[in-house]
C-alpha cells in the first residue's frame, strides 16, 4: 500500500477533544489500521483490504460495548467519538482507493 500517503493521514489530532480514558485507545485501534494497510502488499484486492478495516472496527465495538464496566474505566464512544473516527476511518480507506459513498465504515461498526 501507499506509506507516504496513509502516512499523511492524522489519526491522533481528530481525538484531540474526546475522553481522556478514551483517546488511547481510539487513537490505537486507527494507528494499527494504517500500520495493517501499509504492512499489506500493493496488488492487494478490495476485500483483503476491507478485512483490515473490519478487524479493527469489531475492535472498536468492543472497546465501545465495555465502555462504562467500572473495570474497563473507559468511557462510551460518543458523538464527538463517532464523527472523528468516521473521519479517520474514511480518510484512511480513501488513500487505499476505497470509495466513502459505499458506507463501509458504517457495515461493520455498532457504534
Amino acid at each position: 500500500m501507499n506509506a507516504a500517503e496513509l502516512n499523511a493521514v492524522d489519526v491522533e489530532a481528530p481525538f484531540a477533544h474526546s475522553y481522556p480514558t478514551l483517546r488511547p485507545h481510539l487513537v490505537r485501534i486507527v494507528q494499527g489500521l494504517r500500520d495493517d494497510l501499509i504492512a499489506l502488499p500493493s496488488d492487494s484486492d478490495e476485500d483483503v483490504i476491507l478485512q483490515q478495516f473490519a478487524t479493527r472496527i469489531e475492535e472498536l465495538n468492543v472497546l465501545d460495548e465495555n465502555a462504562g464496566d467500572q473495570h474497563a474505566g473507559v468511557e462510551d464512544i460518543d458523538t464527538l467519538e463517532r464523527e472523528a473516527l468516521c473521519d479517520a476511518l474514511y480518510a484512511l480507506g480513501g488513500a487505499v482507493g476505497l470509495d466513502e459513498s459505499t458506507d463501509y465504515v458504517d457495515d461493520y461498526r455498532d457504534w
